[in-house]
């Protein structure tokens, strides 16, 4: 086999060289929908084992030309016939390349009379990325794993081949539906909590789900964050959150996966973020506990007083103080919510909120006393300020003010 390097063009990320061939009776394996006929370059991808998805349309076409292959041989690699205008419109990378004038090899023979490319990607993410390219893509599925396992990898391929119009086009899919504020963050969970419901109905009915789907996992939009940090900066501490609640919980759930699921895949400095944060936060909590007025505005003692009668008959004379009616009343229910929730933050103080708007708590007992005027303050402060105040510190917790202040600085 006689090989001639034709050209090569160097990349900050990627080196690609377009070679001439000659065919000594080579048996290829070509992708059963993305080899055209009129096509003018051949890509060529060492195979991904096991193909995947196991039913993809690469996976099968393996098996019907290596069953049907004369001496039975398994191919290493799957060809992708396609266009060089299509190429070049869509990737930068690929347009430098071919827009170098190209000499004349009349020894070498080529592939079905292209030129081709040998690309070091996975051969299912090439498969991805040239059906996007093509529009045989799927469409996507807002906060479905299923989507973020297909097109991440194909952002991430767009971003090493300088593909700017798939990137415009799918990393707003990918980024939408991620909460940048409170309130986006309620509107999330509602979201997720009614394709939850939906994925668990189809699960009983059916013994399995939405085609095996799952909601998104946010180590997944982690690991895709890496490629595009300008861009997830502002949702990356909903993402660590999330993140934070799914691993702190204790068992499987049906529409998330396992709690531990995609950890394995977090860099050291991802998982050490995670840990922070999760820190951090049970810190925070813990001072509503014990240092409230550390966290919150609390009114000091006050001049009115209530007395009380004890089971043995005796009279107590109780003085408002909202310090200390806290630390007892107020405890009770958010040492049971940080049980409930754990690693949940707005769960936990989102349940006092409830006790709050429900008139749960006792505003006096043998523990502790506080006025109805004292006790209102205190309601309107924590349930319009408690959550606020969370949030704007949850860049803190996790570390990622600091992360973007030295990505700024590099």
């Amino acid at each position: 086999m006689v090989i001639c390097l034709l050209a090569a063009r160097v990349n900050k990320q990627v080196t690609l060289t377009l070679h001439h061939m000659s065919s000594d009776s080579l048996d290829l394996l070509w992708h059963p929908r993305l080899s055209f006929s009129d096509g003018n370059i051949v890509l060529r991808v060492r195979l991904t084992f096991p193909p995947d998805p196991p039913g993809s349309t690469l996976d099968e076409g393996i098996k019907s030309q290596q069953k049907g292959s004369a001496d039975n041989k398994q191919s290493t690699h799957i060809h992708f016939r396609v266009h060089k205008s299509v190429l070049s419109d869509h990737s930068e990378v690929f347009s430098n390349m071919l827009d170098i004038p190209q000499p004349q090899f009349p020894d070498c023979t080529l592939i079905n009379g292209c030129d081709f490319v040998d690309l070091h990607d996975s051969s299912t993410d090439i498969e991805k990325l040239l059906q996007v390219i093509y529009g045989f893509n799927p469409p996507y599925k807002r906060l479905y794993q299923s989507s973020i396992d297909y097109y991440g990898p194909v952002l991430e391929l767009a971003k090493k081949y300088e593909m700017k119009q798939v990137i415009n086009t799918y990393l707003p899919h990918v980024i939408d539906g991620w909460p940048t504020s409170l309130d986006e963050w309620k509107l999330f969970e509602t979201e997720i909590e009614l394709i939850g419901r939906r994925l668990a109905s189809r699960t009983s009915a059916s013994g399995e789900g939405d085609d095996g789907d799952i909601l998104v996992q946010p180590s997944s939009m982690i690991r895709l964050a890496r490629h595009f940090p300008e861009e997830f900066s502002s949702i990356l501490p909903a993402i660590y959150l999330d993140l934070t609640r799914l691993s702190s919980q204790m068992r499987s759930n049906t529409s998330r996966g396992h709690p531990s699921a995609g950890l394995s895949n977090l860099l050291g400095t991802e998982y050490a973020t995670l840990l922070a944060g999760q820190s951090a936060i049970t810190h925070y909590i813990l001072q509503f506990l014990n240092e409230p007025d550390k966290v919150m505005e609390l009114p000091g003692p006050c001049s009115v007083e209530r007395y009380i009668t004890s089971p043995k008959e005796s009279r107590i004379r109780l003085q408002c103080a909202p310090a200390g009616w806290w630390k007892w009343e107020v405890a009770r229910f958010l040492t049971h919510a940080m049980f409930c929730h754990q690693g949940d933050i707005f769960s936990i103080l989102g349940a006092v909120t409830v006790a709050f708007d429900l008139s749960f708590l006792d505003q006096i007992s043998s523990r502790g006393f506080i006025c109805d005027s004292c006790y209102q303050r205190v309601k309107a402060e924590f349930i319009c300020n408690a959550s606020k105040k969370a949030w704007t510190k949850l860049s803190a917790f996790f570390g990622l003010e600091e992360l973007n202040v030295a990505g700024a600085a590099s």
